[in-house]
């Protein structure tokens, strides 16, 4: 069989169409071994301390029926306050 046969303009997109799904499959698989890899090693540690802290907040949840929930911080953390207001 001659090459200009195989890659004549009718099948040169099919070629095309075959070499591009091929390197997508040697990626997915290279993606499949990195993910994997990194578990086995143990990756990351469970973490126990939070991201961010905040401080002297007021949070305000609004209920049905002119009812809330309302919980505040001191500044210091000393005190945490909750109060529902029925109105």
């Amino acid at each position: 069989m001659k090459i200009s046969v195989l890659f004549s303009a009718n099948n040169l997109r099919l070629w095309l169409l075959v070499l591009f799904v091929g390197l997508l499959s040697l990626a997915s698989y290279w993606v499949l071994e990195i993910v994997q890899s990194n578990n086995v090693t143990g990756g990351q540690e469970v973490r126990t301390r939070p991201d961010y802290w905040v401080e002297n907040f007021n949070f305000v949840k609004m209920l049905p029926g002119d009812k809330m929930i309302i919980v505040s911080s001191a500044p210091n953390w000393s005190i945490i306050r909750m109060m529902i207001m029925l109105m």
